[in-house]
């Protein structure tokens, strides 16, 4: 199944962007958010690198654009189940040295930086002309790990998985939402910060023995837990109770949101898609540990009252 929904990737745009030819980001500095340009004899090389020989490209007919070369070379790699090996050697940060020697002050960017924002925003662009097929790649910079998988039409949680929820699973979560973080994986963050909160709905619904009506639903999932939980708000509470569970409340539709809009989980166009920025994800992630820690209290709580 893997290797069909790998051929989705062979495609002309897709390969402009591989090759340099089409930039990242629309804008500002478009030349500059680009992969590296990668010439005729730039892409033998790299075929090289992956065990297809010279000659392979030599039977090829002659003229043939660089484009439709490095669909060649996608078209063995996809074969011969070699996609990790691939995108590994597209993105070695050796390839995008000559960032270091160029003038970045305009965009007050490190040329680090720059590099993560070129990898995940070509990612984000594949995966925008892979939504139309129903699917995306799922990827990790730190194990050079990559997937494609099918796009979910509604992400769901396994309750059947989900045996207890306690600070240490928190704190696990916590650890990958860093990770996530650290290799500049925003939208994988995002997910893990929404889904945090979803299944400790999901556990303090079935510690009640309720069956889970909406599955996938965050916002009603809440719902369904405020009514079991008897989490109120209103007048007839202290004012500042209320406030702060409301905020709460607010937060959490937020989270759902922001998810559904801009993390990995479904095949997103750039059209919805906006961009995250660290301090953004970080003040995402925080709130979901401070909210499931405060789930997880009521959830403990024999009386079950906030």
């Amino acid at each position: 199944m893997e290797n069909s929904l790998w051929n989705n990737l062979v495609d002309k745009e897709v390969m402009e962007l591989l090759i340099g030819d089409l930039p990242i980001k629309d804008g500002l500095y478009t030349n500059l958010y680009k992969m590296p340009y990668m010439e005729g004899t730039d892409i033998e090389d790299f075929a090289e690198q992956l065990g297809i020989s010279n000659e392979e490209f030599a039977e090829k007919e002659i003229g043939q654009s660089r484009w439709q070369m490095m669909n060649d070379v996608t078209k063995y790699s996809i074969k011969n189940n070699i996609m990790n090996d691939f995108f590994k050697n597209l993105i070695n940060k050796k390839r995008f040295q000559y960032l270091a020697k160029q003038d970045h002050i305009e965009t007050c960017n490190s040329p680090l930086l720059i590099y993560f924002e070129i990898i995940n925003g070509l990612f984000e662009k594949i995966n925008s002309i892979l939504s139309f097929c129903d699917c995306h790649i799922e990827y990790n910079l730190d194990t050079n790990i990559y997937n494609i998988s099918k796009d979910a039409e509604q992400v769901e949680v396994m309750t059947e998985a989900i045996k207890d929820i306690n600070k240490s699973y928190i704190n696990r979560i916590v650890k990958e939402i860093e990770n996530t973080i650290r290799i500049h994986d925003y939208n994988s963050a995002t997910t893990k910060s929404r889904t945090i909160i979803e299944e400790t709905l999901i556990y303090g619904l079935r510690k009640r023995n309720i069956q889970i009506e909406a599955n996938g639903n965050i916002n009603k999932l809440f719902n369904q837990f405020k009514e079991v939980y008897d989490i109120k708000t209103g007048k007839e509470l202290d004012k500042r109770v209320n406030t702060i569970n409301s905020s709460l409340w607010k937060i959490i539709e937020s989270i759902a949101n922001l998810r559904n809009d801009n993390s990995d989980s479904h095949g997103v166009g750039d059209d919805k898609r906006f961009i995250l920025e660290e301090r953004h994800i970080r003040l995402l992630a925080n709130s979901s540990i401070i909210i499931t820690n405060y789930l997880l209290e009521l959830i403990n709580d024999d009386n079950g009252k906030t």
